[in-house]
């Protein structure tokens, strides 16, 4: 497996098991203003990670195309 995958499998694990401990947490306390807070910040979470992910791959196929690789093929 890639080394970039990897990572981001990683990284999917991490945030799955924080939206399932956060989101347990604040059902279990059950009051109102801390599920909003909790929600939320989950919610950004999951946003910078996809934003993350998807800057990192154009970045790493623009640096593809720029050392001569086109979709994963390499010139020996």
């Amino acid at each position: 497996m890639p080394r970039k995958a990897l990572f981001v499998v990683a990284a999917a694990l991490a945030v799955g098991l924080a939206i399932a401990f956060l989101g347990n947490l604040a059902i279990r306390i059950a009051e109102i203003p801390l599920m909003i807070i909790i929600f939320g910040v989950l919610a950004m979470m999951v946003w910078d990670f996809i934003d993350t992910v998807r800057t990192n791959l154009r970045a790493s196929d623009a640096a593809s195309k720029a050392n001569g690789r086109t979709n994963g093929s390499s010139r020996n």
